[in-house]
């Protein structure tokens, strides 16, 4: 019985030391692939974005490569974000489609800001696939400086 269980343990641990050359050899290429992809082929945080504060506003920076801006839908209340849209990939007229590898994705991102917004006098735009969002913070959430007299 000791001898099986031995015999047990050395083929196991081949089997690990057979993995890790595999992981060596594969410059640990499945260790860095994202896990986080949705059933649909997208990341669960597709489109990424940059979000940046710059003291009286927050910056957005949102890829969304082949989106016109009639496809785009933003959203802004308080210190919540929306963001949605679908791009469509449409056949020309007289046109027969022989393959198709391009998708009309539709997605929907939402999150919550680090602070509370102007939503009036946010702007945005897009240009070569990077949607811009300007987000002036509410008055009461900025500092303000206070002078001593």
């Amino acid at each position: 019985m000791p001898t099986q269980l031995l015999d047990l343990q050395r083929m196991l641990s081949s089997m690990e030391a057979l993995r890790e050359r595999m992981n060596a050899l594969n410059g640990e290429f499945y260790a860095t692939t994202p896990r986080y992809e949705s059933a649909w082929g997208f990341a669960d945080n597709w489109p990424k974005m940059n979000l940046l504060d710059t003291g009286d506003q927050i910056e957005i920076q949102v890829e969304l490569p082949g989106f016109a801006k009639e496809d785009i839908h933003i959203k802004v209340q308080g210190n919540y974000l929306e963001l949605s849209g679908s791009r469509k990939t449409a056949c020309p007229n007289g046109y027969t489609v022989h393959r198709q590898e391009r998708e009309n994705p539709t997605f929907t991102r939402s999150m919550t800001l680090p602070i509370e917004v102007d939503s009036g006098k946010a702007t945005a735009s897009i240009k070569e696939g990077i949607l811009h969002l300007i987000l002036p913070k509410s008055i009461a959430t900025r500092p303000q400086q206070i002078t001593i007299r």
